[in-house]
């Protein structure tokens, strides 16, 4: 003899950073002469997207935006003026490097900033 009892629960597991989700329908739950149980279940395999989002470029420089209150670690790369920050000339931010010299004469004035080699990579974003 068969008892043969119709439930239907349904389970879902989330995680909240995935976006998948997993669920089971338990649909019958059967009863034996044994005493033992038989359940009958289904289950849906979560679906998944990917698409083709293109890889931002890795910033290897260090206070890019000279957002840092300091202009290290940008130094200065010709004879002429010392680095400064600026809030009048910002252009992203709200601050920016500046460098002046006497004028008059030839300039070499510039930025520079030393990076670490090991950061960079051919052919990569």
């Amino acid at each position: 003899m068969t008892v043969s009892e119709s439930a239907t629960t349904t389970e879902s597991i989330s995680e909240p950073s995935a976006s998948t989700t997993e669920s089971m329908t338990v649909s019958e739950i059967a009863t034996t002469t044994s005493g033992l149980a038989s359940i009958s279940t289904t289950s849906a395999e979560p679906s998944t997207t990917t698409s083709d989002i293109p890889q931002q470029p890795t910033n290897v420089l260090l206070n890019p935006g000279f957002e840092d209150n300091t202009v290290a670690p940008w130094t200065r790369s010709g004879y002429f003026g010392d680095p400064t920050l600026s809030t009048s000339e910002a252009h992203g931010g709200s601050q920016s490097g500046y460098i002046s010299a006497a004028p008059g004469g030839p300039a070499d004035i510039g930025f520079r900033q030393v990076l670490d080699s090991s950061l960079i990579e051919a052919d990569k974003p």
